[in-house]
């Protein structure tokens, strides 16, 4: 079967990137040049306990001076979904996991928090993790160590003050302390969703400002670090001998987006990042992991890459080998049959869902483990949610709380019309899309999925990084205004049947693809670190599944171009159904090819396995048909809802999350 394999739907993402520090806590250096870093062999101290664990998380939403620094969204629901995170699936504890958040997060707070709760804690086989999510910018450079005169910085909260008190967090501060963290631990993750561009984009919100132009001090604090003559890497991280993992939102000239997702917004790299880690396997490594998170990122924000780099990447992700297969949330007791939940809507707790307790401190949660209670969640808070019991007894403090069954709300595009009130034929185009229940209108050119905006005499679709992705439609063409619609439906679909995702799946799939050429086999993911996955045009390749489970499933693969399109390439012809036996593999091989007027396509390759057969037919596209009968099952109804709304406007079924689940894979072919 020979696929056209096409581009990638657009939207700009961005990261932080710079280099790499060291100091003692309060001392500042005469003069502009903090000390060179030496690449020393290290030597780790003898620790005087067993290995802890350790992470100091960073967001920051509101600044101090908000008339010089743009407020965010989604940064402090960034740490807040990485706290919870830690906590219930690598099991950190609590009080070893500091949040800094917007106030809190001051450039003398932030770094006697690295100095405080990580260096001077640390010791040789803890695990550390320094998570950043917030405005990344540029200032001067006193040290001399960058040849375009300016550092990358991270944006504190009380930056930019009008008395020149206070500047951004330089990368010769950042990597005076990190170097000082990594001679502590080889055990260090540091995540950066932020960039540091300089440049101003138009589009969706992003996480960066233009570069601080005053004149910083002439003393540099004790910790800062020259990096001059050391080796970058993509991001722009220095010390390249040093033990870490850096994890940043995309190379340094690239800009972080935030994603709107599940009714809430988060950075494109945090959002992916963690529900990636979510579903990964105990022993999963840093590459296993980055090479589908820059692939989701990519295939939404095609101008986004995110960057993996340190020398630990093959490492377990966190330096753990034994993190919990099913992550779990914190519950407490809260009065007559009620509990109380430590997450909420930004992990993406609805009401209705059902979630099944155990004990304290219990790992397996599946039979001979049985659950103290089963609980459905009446109200959702950002951080936390209230349920009742509904069997089983009254539960202890700190039980562990494990989602079994979510009601998933209606997924909806968001679309934002620019320049509404000066163009009728917007006006007629939103008059059609408000009847819809999977459209909404965004309320500001901040957090939207689509862009629709009257250039001339023609309609131009954007994705949030203002790439236009569909063909302009002429205002005074007969049927302009069916023709845009039909366009935004599409699109709806397409994002809906990308998004759509088993949080908590306990049926588990493997999905390895391979480029086949003249009888030789390649892993297109395996420089994930250096670049993007990319095949050949004229490459063959494979698409392989594994059952993991421990029961048959069936199994259903998708492709999702970018032009919008989405077609069922395995199993063939409509109707039929493949039962995959636990255990077993299936192999399929497809040709590729790139367009004449193209150099470079995306794909997105997703694969469904289910407990009972399911037709994802229904899903595919060249254009948009309605969805005649409404399935019976809620698997089917969920399916159909993401096939453009066709819910009836019945409450959704909750879907029983041990069931199915689903994988992709996103790579480009270049000629």
């Amino acid at each position: 079967m020979r696929l056209p394999l096409t581009t990638a739907l657009p939207a700009l993402l961005a990261m932080f990137s710079f280099s790499t520090f060291c100091s003692k806590p309060g001392e500042s250096q005469p003069g502009g040049n903090p000390p060179a870093v030496v690449a020393a062999p290290q030597v780790y101290p003898e620790p005087t306990r067993p290995p802890a664990k350790w992470a100091l998380l960073v967001g920051i939403d509101k600044y101090r001076h908000s008339d010089r620094i743009s407020s965010l969204s989604g940064c402090v629901n960034d740490v807040m979904d990485m706290k919870a995170l830690l906590l219930g699936k690598y099991e950190f504890p609590e009080q070893n996991v500091l949040v800094l958040t917007n106030e809190q997060a001051t450039h003398a707070g932030i770094v006697a928090a690295l100095q405080n709760h990580l260096i001077a804690q640390a010791e040789r086989d803890d695990i550390v993790v320094f998570h950043f999510s917030g405005h990344g910018s540029q200032m001067k450079d006193i040290s001399g160590d960058e040849p375009d005169g300016w550092d990358e910085t991270l944006v504190p909260h009380d930056s930019r003050d009008p008395q020149g008190r206070v500047f951004d967090l330089s990368d010769d501060e950042l990597n005076g302390l990190l170097q000082r963290l990594s001679q502590k631990t080889k055990n260090v993750t540091f995540i950066f969703d932020s960039c540091h561009s300089g440049t101003a984009t138009r589009g969706a919100m992003t996480r960066n400002i233009p570069p601080d132009d005053r004149q910083p001090p002439a003393s540099v604090p004790a910790h800062a670090v020259s990096t001059r003559g050391a080796e970058a890497g993509g991001s722009d991280l220095r010390l390249q001998s040093l033990n870490y993992v850096l994890i940043a939102g995309c190379l340094s000239k690239q800009t972080s987006f935030e994603h709107f997702a599940e009714g809430r917004e988060r950075g494109a790299l945090t959002y992916f990042l963690v529900r990636e880690l979510r579903h990964s396997r105990p022993g999963a490594t840093y590459r296993d992991v980055m090479d589908r998170v820059k692939g989701n990122v990519n295939a939404l924000y095609p101008n986004q890459l995110p960057q993996l780099e340190g020398t630990e990447l093959d490492q377990y992700v966190f330096s753990d080998s034994a993190s919990l297969a099913q992550p779990y949330v914190l519950a407490a007791p809260a009065g007559s049959n009620q509990v109380k939940l430590a997450a909420g809507e930004v992990q993406g707790v609805t009401a209705g869902s059902i979630f099944e307790i155990y004990q304290p401190g219990a790992r397996k949660f599946a039979a001979p483990e049985q659950p103290l209670a089963k609980a459905e969640v009446t109200s959702v808070a950002p951080f936390s949610a209230a349920a009742k019991i509904v069997s089983g007894r009254q539960i202890p403090e700190y039980a562990r709380a494990v989602e079994r069954e979510r009601r998933y709300p209606d997924q909806k595009l968001r679309v934002y019309y620019q320049g509404l009130p000066q163009s009728p034929a917007l006006q007629a185009i939103k008059a059609g899309l408000d009847g819809l229940s999977f459209v909404e209108p965004s309320p500001s050119p901040r957090s939207y999925h689509l862009l629709l905006r009257q250039i001339g005499d023609a309609i131009a679709t954007e994705g949030a990084d203002t790439t236009e992705i569909s063909p302009r439609v002429p205002v005074r063409e007969s049927g302009a205004t069916a023709r845009v619609v039909h366009q935004v439906k599409q699109w709806a679909k397409w994002f809906n049947v990308l998004s759509l995702d088993n949080p908590a799946a306990t049926v588990r799939i493997d999905l390895a693809i391979r480029a086949v050429q003249e009888g030789m086999t390649r892993d297109p993911f395996a420089a994930i670190d250096k670049a993007e996955a990319v095949l050949a045009a004229g490459e063959s390749f494979e698409v392989t599944v594994t059952n993991q489970a421990s029961r048959d499933l069936y199994i259903s693969i998708l492709d999702l171009s970018t032009d919008g399109s989405i077609a069922v390439i395995y199993p063939y012809p409509e109707g039929a159904s493949e039962l995959l036996k636990a255990g077993a593999s299936v192999t399929q091989r497809f040709d590729t090819f790139v367009p004449e007027n193209r150099a470079t396509i995306t794909d997105v390759i997703k694969v469904f396995a289910t407990a009972s057969p399911v037709d994802f037919h229904v899903l595919t596209q060249a254009a948009v048909r309605d969805v005649q009968e409404l399935p019976a099952d809620p698997l089917g109804q969920l399916l159909a809802q993401a096939t453009l709304g066709q819910s009836r406007g019945a409450k959704p079924s909750a879907v029983d999350l041990g069931s199915w689940a689903t994988s992709q894979r996103v790579f480009k072919i270049k000629r």
